[in-house]
């Protein structure tokens, strides 16, 4: 198995040095190539600036929101949900039907990190899984609203 990145953690720089507990930060110094293009991949500060937004914004929105009015957004969630639920269809056929013939093993499986076609497709809906959930951050940020909207509009 040959990989095209190596991780470094801060523990194996600290040495001896560090104080009961042991705090491992995973830097890769090269990418996987079979991902290199991919969205949010490359390197991890996209997604560490994405969650900081979030967390910006699920401290500073209620603070700035409460005294607005509510905004309606019962449509949107509706097409919102509906994507949702149809991404989620797909990330299921596709895991399913990528692990079926592949011949995955229900306990233990390694990670197969070739470039075959098999390969490649579970790798892309890991992908999707992934981004899922960067999506799915807004749930939060919009369940205020929600609560507003379902209690003004009955």
């Amino acid at each position: 198995m040959n990989h095209s990145w190596k991780p470094i953690t801060l523990a194996s720089t600290l040495g001896s040095h560090s104080s009961g507990g042991l705090l491992v930060i995973i830097h890769y110094q090269e990418i996987h190539k079979r991902t290199d293009g991919w969205l949010l991949v490359r390197s991890p500060a996209p997604i560490s600036c994405i969650f900081l937004c979030y967390l910006a914004i699920i401290w500073a929105g209620p603070k700035l929101m409460a005294k607005r009015q509510p905004v309606n957004l019962k449509a949107v969630l509706i097409g919102y949900n509906f994507a949702m639920v149809c991404l989620s269809a797909y990330m299921f056929y596709e895991f399913t039907a990528s692990s079926w013939l592949s011949r995955y093993s229900l306990l233990c499986q390694p990670v197969d990190y070739s470039g075959s076609p098999l390969a490649m497709r579970m790798a892309r809906v890991c992908w999707w899984f992934y981004f899922s959930k960067v999506i799915e951050l807004s749930d939060t940020v919009s369940a205020k609203g929600v609560n507003d909207i379902i209690q003004h509009n009955p």
